[in-house]
């Protein structure tokens, strides 16, 4: 009997229990989206001055978009890749919708959103692979973070106000300037200590700060991206007095090439120009040489910077240019400088022979030519091999894993990039 009314007690808080949990939700789940999906677009249409949008592709760094939303379904955005794309807004179509998870998708082709997964866009035959519908993940008062679906991208959407954009664009205007600072190397001075930086402006945006420490140069590198106060760091960089996670560029004077800044921690600092790294490694230039990214050639896709000047001697002007290629060792006694068109060997460039010095340079001398190229653009052949043969040489900076730089040793106004 006892044993009777103890299972008829469990089952009053069995069917109890079924009760309750029938009413945990008192809508269904395609309610709950369409619900969600409301206020996502409302939150997202009702921001006056748009949205501050930082994108994140996997391959480092990451790009500022300034986006306004409205009910019908359109977004005007600016992206800060180049002036023209900082000033000139885009207009698209988005959606919200539901996928694994509430989506914001962009389903239209935008300019912008699609520019970086473009490979003509970059000095590289490679590009991003970038995604176009994100999933929100989380949203907290004036954030919503969101992630890629196919390519796990980051998606992070700021509340912006209305002196952002005016705000960005003053930070990209003077970032543009250190062009003006017409030597390779810039050496930063903050906080007492002096480093040399270098940094990428096309694929990945990529900064790296060098530095001795134990009569060793060391260098930290990391992406960085671009907001209204500065220059960003992905991942700060402990100097070991303090963390720097961002430049505010504030000025750049064209009489002294000189960029003043303050860093996030409110230390100022100055970039100028130099004329030397801050040590050099003696054997890099023979490791170029011998070391070919491929087995047998580097190449090279923008030709010699001058004076700031990307492309100095207009080699891509070359009706069907492609690169051009180093194979230093094309024949035992020679190299060659080649020209890549239309896919094929140019019959033209010089064969230049190298030599190293004791200080580690490179330079070359000239065993000839390959022939004369076309009268239309021989001045540019010309320009390139007299430059290539300067007897001053050049330094060879290892930028990356298979990446050199080869900077000229007279006063670092000239440089030539491979890979």
């Amino acid at each position: 009997m006892k044993k009777l009314a103890l299972l008829s007690i469990a089952a009053l808080f069995a069917i109890s229990a079924c009760k309750k949990d029938d009413h945990i939700f008192d809508k269904s789940p395609d309610e709950r989206v369409n619900e969600s999906l409301k206020g996502y677009k409302q939150k997202l249409t009702e921001s006056a001055h748009g949205w501050k949008a930082f994108l994140f592709p996997k391959e480092g760094g990451g790009y500022t978009f300034m986006m306004k939303f409205n009910a019908e379904g359109n977004v005007s955005m600016t992206m800060d890749f180049s002036d023209a794309s900082l000033y000139n807004p885009e207009e698209s179509t988005y959606r919200l919708r539901a996928l694994e998870a509430p989506a914001l998708v962009f389903d239209t082709y935008s300019p912008y959103m699609h520019l970086l997964s473009n490979p003509d866009n970059f000095e590289s035959p490679s590009a991003y692979e970038m995604d176009f519908e994100f999933i929100f993940k989380e949203s907290k008062g004036d954030t919503i973070k969101l992630v890629g679906v196919h390519y796990k991208n980051e998606l992070l959407l700021v509340k912006a106000s209305q002196e952002d954009d005016n705000k960005l664009k003053k930070t990209h205007e003077v970032f543009g300037n250190m062009n003006g600072i017409t030597t390779y190397f810039k050496d930063l001075d903050v906080d007492g200590q002096k480093y040399q930086i270098t940094y990428s402006t096309t694929l990945p945006r990529n900064i790296n700060f060098s530095y001795i420490e134990n009569s060793q140069v060391k260098t930290f590198s990391t992406g960085y991206y671009f907001n209204e106060n500065g220059l960003q760091l992905v991942e700060p960089f402990n100097t070991g007095k303090s963390a720097i996670a961002g430049l505010n560029f504030t000025e750049f004077d064209p009489t002294t090439q000189i960029v003043s800044l303050i860093t996030n921690s409110g230390k100022a600092g100055t970039i100028k120009g130099g004329t030397a790294p801050l040590q050099y490694d003696l054997n890099t230039a023979k490791e170029f040489y011998n070391n070919p990214s491929n087995g047998s050639y580097w190449i090279s896709t923008g030709g010699f910077t001058i004076d700031g000047v990307a492309d100095a001697y207009n080699v891509q002007s070359i009706p069907g240019f492609n690169f051009l290629l180093f194979w230093p060792k094309y024949n035992p006694a020679y190299s060659r400088l080649g020209y890549i068109v239309n896919g094929g060997w140019a019959s033209y460039g010089p064969a230049p022979i190298a030599k190293f010095t004791e200080d580690g340079l490179i330079s070359f001398t000239s065993a000839g030519s390959f022939g004369t190229p076309p009268a239309a653009f021989k001045p540019i052949v010309d320009k390139v091999t007299a430059k290539w043969i300067d007897p001053s040489g050049y330094y060879v900076i290892k930028t990356g894993n298979k990446t050199y730089d080869l900077v000229s040793a007279k006063d670092a106004r000239t440089w030539i990039s491979f890979e």
